[in-house]
């Protein structure tokens, strides 16, 4: 076994923007990972704040980080997909420039999927943490048969858990690997596109921390349905003649995506919308009673609040 094959250079593509507060706990954790051969591949995406300053300071004499400051917007799409087109490494780790990586992360995820050329990913269990005090919110797991996740598992549980956890093959993902026709919630699809390709290994431990904070997140809740619905809709048309299980865990991602949107159109006050998420949801025979409570309850006089207990409630006994 040759050193490459042994320790194959990983490039670690990292996209920022706005995040000059907290990216430097963002490339420290990456300077500090036990796994040795990386390449750090970072692109702001034309920041409006001091990102591009941060990321000179903090990159300045460390050979293997490539530093690229966009001068023109390339949304979350264009932007990994140009950090994909600098990469190198026969391996490719996804990151976000507000998530922390804990020490093992790369030796871990390499050494998996080392064990078994047939992996076209893998992914791992995420602390979701708050934003200043790194308090543990929950960890983000998921239980998988053998560990393996499967195109049905991405799919009908409409994603997996931490997307910033992924570790992928560059010769099992297409190019480029994030589909331009969804222009910011791609990875979703990306995703799918793997576990097609190739086994998708779980490492249950929690690798990274991923904080989630409103300053640096959309606050439009409603900001990604195109992008959710472009996946299901470029899934069942690229893969529904291949596996006979693609149209029924399509259909369940749907139900399952247009209860939750309809839901939080409930909480906007946007019941017409909403009713039609519902409705969307109900032509699965699996939802089908859900759907119809939701539409009943949408033409009752709660306001916000209920709405927001009934999405608490349905994340927990029927996403």
């Amino acid at each position: 076994m040759t050193n490459a094959t042994a320790q194959p250079l990983v490039s670690i593509l990292v996209a920022t923007y706005n995040q000059s507060l907290i990216v430097t706990e963002t490339i420290q954790s990456i300077f500090e990972q036990t796994y040795k051969n990386i390449e750090i591949i970072i692109s702001d995406d034309c920041s409006k704040d001091d990102t591009q300053e941060v990321l000179k300071r903090l990159t300045n004499g460390h050979t293997q980080v490539k530093l690229f400051l966009q001068s023109k917007n390339l949304g979350i799409t264009g932007n990994y997909n140009f950090l994909a087109s600098q990469a190198s490494g026969d391996l490719i780790a996804t990151f976000a420039g507000d998530d922390i990586m804990l020490p093992k992360k790369i030796e871990l995820q390499v050494a998996a999927m080392l064990e078994d050329s047939t992996a076209s990913f893998c992914h791992h269990a995420v602390y979701d943490v708050e934003y200043e005090t790194k308090k543990i919110r929950r960890i983000v797991t998921k239980s998988y048969i053998n560990n393996i996740t499967t195109p049905e598992d991405v799919l009908s549980d409409m994603g997996i858990p931490g997307s910033m956890s992924v570790m992928y093959r560059r010769n099992m993902a297409p190019t480029p690997p994030f589909d331009i026709r969804i222009p910011t919630a791609s990875d979703w699809f990306h995703i799918i596109n793997l576990a097609f390709k190739g086994k998708g290994i779980f490492l249950s431990d929690s690798l990274c921390f991923y904080r989630r904070d409103t300053n640096y997140n959309s606050k439009d809740p409603t900001a990604y349905e195109d992008d959710f619905l472009k996946t299901i809709e470029f899934t069942r048309d690229s893969y529904k003649n291949i596996r006979m299980s693609v149209l029924p865990a399509t259909d369940q991602a749907l139900a399952r995506f247009a209860l939750g949107a309809g839901v939080r159109r409930m909480i906007l006050g946007d019941k017409e919308k909403a009713r039609d998420y519902f409705r969307m949801a109900k032509n699965d025979a699996r939802y089908s009673f859900t759907s119809f409570f939701f539409i009943a309850v949408s033409h009752m006089p709660f306001g916000a609040s209920f709405f927001r207990l009934i999405k608490v409630l349905y994340k927990k006994f029927v996403h």
